[in-house]
C-alpha cells in the first residue's frame, strides 16, 4: 500500500526484514535479485556479470541495506536518496481513463426490499474474523478467511434494521453485463459507508455500509473520480482517493497518495472498518477464490461449495 511504500520502502524493506530475522545477507540479496530473474527466465538480469544489464546498488551498510548509489542500465540515477536524472513522465490517456461505465446512482439503488413488512428475517452473511496475532502475516491470513453464516435482521415498516450487520452492493462497472447484487456482511464496518473499485479480482464497484444515503454518496464520489476509494460517514466525506487510471491507479506522486491513504486509514478508525497494513479488508470482499464466502456482481458466493446463495434464507 502507498503509505507503507513511502514509510518502509519496497524490496529494500523486505531485505532488511529478512536480515533482521537472521537470514544470511548473501542469501537475502540472492533471493531478491538472482533467483527471481532465473525463475522468470530473464538471464540478462539479477547478477553483476558480463552480458548482464548493469543494474547495481552500492550500499553503505549491508545488514541495514542502506543504499548509497543506484545504477540503472549502467547509468548512475540516484545518490543518497536524491535523483540524478530527469525521469520521463508517462501519460496514460484514452481507454485507460475510461473504465468507469456506470451512471450516477440514487439512494433507491441501495434500498433492499425484505420478504416481510415487519418482523425478523434470516439472512446469509459474509463474516470477517478479527485477529490478535502479533505476527502481521499470520494476522492477515486469519482475517481474510471469511465464514458464510446466518444472522437475524429485524424489519420495521418494510425497512431493514441492520443492527451489527451491514449491507454490501456490487455493481458491474466495465460496461459488460450491467450486473448488480447485494448481500450482508458482519465484522467489517460499524458506521458509514465505503466505496471502492479496488475490489479484487474483477474490480467492480463495491460499496459496503450501514445506510443507503452514505452508500450512495460514497459510490457517486468514486464514479465521478473514474474509480477510486471514498469513505463517508453521517453525510460527511472523511477520505477520498481518486484512481482514474483503470480505476486502480493514481497519476499523483507517491507522497501525495500516501497522505490520502493515511486519511483513509483515519476514516477507517472513525467508521470501525476492519483494516490491515497489507491490504484494507474490504478490497478482498469480492475475491471469490478465497475461502469461505465472498460477493460478486452475481451474488453471495459460497466458495467451499462453489455455488451462489440468496441473501435471504429460511
Amino acid at each position: 500500500m502507498p503509505d507503507n511504500l513511502a514509510r518502509l520502502g519496497h524490496l529494500d524493506y523486505a531485505c532488511r526484514a529478512f536480515m533482521q530475522a537472521g537470514m544470511d545477507p548473501v542469501e537475502v540479496v540472492r533471493s531478491a535479485t538472482l533467483r527471481p530473474a532465473l525463475h522468470m527466465r530473464m538471464p540478462h538480469l539479477g547478477a553483476i556479470a558480463p552480458g548482464r544489464v548493469a543494474d547495481i546498488l552500492l550500499l553503505k551498510d549491508l545488514k541495514k541495506f542502506a543504499i548509497d548509489l543506484v545504477i540503472a542500465n549502467g547509468v548512475p540515477v540516484a545518490k543518497e536518496g536524491r535523483l540524478l536524472v530527469q525521469i520521463r513522465r508517462r501519460t496514460l490517456d484514452g481507454p485507460a481513463r475510461k473504465t468507469m461505465k456506470l451512471s450516477p446512482l440514487s439512494v433507491e439503488d441501495f434500498r433492499v426490499e425484505p420478504p416481510t413488512k415487519n418482523g425478523p428475517v434470516h439472512v446469509n452473511t459474509v463474516d470477517f474474523g478479527e485477529s490478535n496475532h502479533e505476527d502481521t502475516g499470520e494476522a492477515f491470513a486469519e482475517m481474510i478467511l471469511t465464514r458464510l453464516s446466518r444472522a437475524k435482521v429485524n424489519v420495521v415498516d418494510g425497512k431493514l434494521s441492520l443492527g451489527e450487520t451491514a449491507l454490501v452492493f456490487v455493481f458491474e462497472r466495465h460496461g459488460k453485463s450491467g450486473g448488480k447484487a447485494f448481500g450482508f456482511v458482519r465484522n467489517l464496518i460499524r458506521d458509514g459507508a465505503l466505496a471502492t473499485t479496488v475490489a479484487h479480482d474483477a474490480h467492480n464497484l463495491l460499496v459496503v455500509g450501514t445506510n443507503p444515503e452514505d452508500m450512495c454518496t460514497a459510490a457517486n464520489l468514486v464514479i465521478r473520480s473514474g474509480g477510486g476509494i471514498a469513505a463517508v460517514c453521517k453525510k460527511e466525506t472523511l477520505a477520498r482517493i481518486k484512481l482514474p487510471i483503470a480505476g486502480l491507479m493514481s497519476d499523483k506522486s507517491l507522497i501525495e497518495v500516501s497522505k490520502e491513504m493515511d486519511a483513509l486509514r483515519g476514516a477507517f478508525k472513525t467508521m470501525g472498518v476492519l483494516d490491515h497494513p497489507y491490504m484494507p479488508l474490504p478490497n478482498l470482499l469480492a475475491l471469490s477464490v478465497i475461502p469461505h464466502a465472498r460477493i460478486t456482481d452475481k451474488g453471495i458466493f459460497d466458495v467451499d461449495r462453489q455455488r451462489f446463495v440468496p441473501p435471504f434464507t429460511n
